[in-house]
């Protein structure tokens, strides 16, 4: 039966696990499988397990990448007016977010007027806004390197109320 299988945010796959993958897409010829994975360029270091790892998985014989553009001034206005806002700043918009879709969704919905100028910042602002244990939580993930077992995020958040409320905030 035709499968699929999503990946989103490629370049945090490990190395055993792009092995599995590679296992997994070379034992599948026979069934239609499609697969279809984001990964955001230039997130890892060249040479980097990770970057090694999508490298190895793009060579895949069937595999075909397309690289997204950002977002023309046009474009910028299209998803502003799709969001039901006025797209009289969709000139300011595009020139503050370069084209970054995640950071034109940002700016457009912000209900501040000190609306942050890059996304770091724009994190920094919701990290801010959370309970102290979920930022902590944040924190160690973000500087981890790898995502961590659930037994180690388990010994750091056993009752899973810091995990949810980064899912609750969308990170």
């Amino acid at each position: 039966a035709p499968g699929l299988l999503v990946i989103d945010d490629l370049q945090l796959l490990d190395p055993l696990a792009s092995v599995a993958l590679r296992h997994l897409l070379a034992e599948v010829r026979s069934d239609p499988l499609l697969v279809v994975a984001t990964y955001r360029q230039g997130s890892q270091r060249l040479g980097s397990p990770h970057s090694r790892a999508v490298t190895a998985l793009l060579r895949h014989p069937s595999a075909s990448e397309l690289r997204l553009a950002p977002l023309t001034p046009a474009g910028v206005a299209a998803l502003v007016a799709g969001l039901g806002v006025l797209d009289d700043g969709a000139a300011e918009l595009y020139r503050r977010s370069e084209g970054n879709p995640f950071l034109v969704e940002q700016l457009a919905t912000a209900s501040s007027a000190a609306v942050p100028e890059t996304v770091g910042e724009l994190v920094e602002a919701t990290l801010a806004g959370l309970p102290d244990p979920t930022r902590e939580l944040a924190e160690i993930l973000a500087v981890a390197g790898a995502p961590l077992s659930p037994t180690v995020l388990a010994g750091l958040d056993p009752n899973g109320v810091a995990a949810r409320g980064l899912l609750d905030a969308s990170l």
